[in-house]
């Protein structure tokens, strides 16, 4: 005889209701695309005499754009078309946990590093608080309380390396062939090469200190669903 205390329709303790995550997920859609498309437009009109291949090129040379790129795309698919091969792929615990590594890390850079450096005016000031302080802020509280928990390991953290490494010599190469380079610590010319280097180092180890931390709290946060 079956209980009719729990079946596999009641939602477990402490699970969130679906329909609030996939509110969570339309809000991250809407505020990620709403501050992409608004820097895109910003940049498109700005008159610096380049062309709109070339306004296209330096938009998405920079991580920030990326990452909020992907966290967009991600957070679509995996709503829209959750039944589709790429939306299944983003909706992995490890692919959100990813992209909270990288937000975050895009967040905590520009904080530390980029603030001072870039005054922004206008809509600019409107769009870099969009992209690197709410879209940050509302996707590490997705992944606290949406992304299910205790399916993480610790060489998730290195694997999740591959981004910001293939990203970091990508601005090497795009900064050698016509001398652009988006951020400061990375321009060779100014820099030189042993110095860019070593800032790509330690910003790469930031990226993995990030993941091996999120993964620890992946691992506490399962621990106290288990044992409660």
């Amino acid at each position: 005889m079956k209980s009719h205390g729990m079946n596999a329709a009641t939602p477990k303790k402490h699970e969130m209701n679906p329909k609030t995550k996939s509110i969570f997920r339309g809000l991250i859609i809407i505020v990620a695309w709403f501050g992409l498309l608004l820097q895109l437009y910003l940049t498109l009109t700005t008159n610096s005499g380049k062309s709109v291949f070339e306004k296209l090129l330096n938009y998405f040379s920079y991580f920030t754009i990326l990452t909020n790129t992907l966290v967009a795309i991600g957070t679509t698919m995996s709503l829209l078309l959750p039944r589709s091969e790429i939306g299944k792929f983003f909706a992995q615990s490890h692919t959100e946990s990813a992209l909270t590594v990288y937000i975050v890390t895009v967040a905590m850079i520009h904080l530390l590093f980029l603030r001072e450096v870039v005054e922004f005016q206008g809509w600019n000031v409107f769009s870099d608080f969009v992209l690197h302080k709410v879209v940050p802020a509302l996707y590490l509280v997705y992944w606290i309380f949406f992304v299910p928990k205790g399916e993480l390991r610790w060489q998730d953290a290195l694997q999740w390396l591959v981004y910001p490494f293939v990203y970091f010599v990508y601005v090497l190469i795009r900064g050698f062939i016509d001398n652009f380079y988006p951020y400061p610590f990375a321009n060779v010319d100014q820099l030189g090469y042993g110095r860019a280097l070593t800032n790509g180092a330690w910003i790469i180890l930031s990226f993995f200190v990030l993941g091996l931390i999120l993964v620890f709290v992946d691992r506490f946060m399962h621990k106290e669903k288990v044992s409660n």
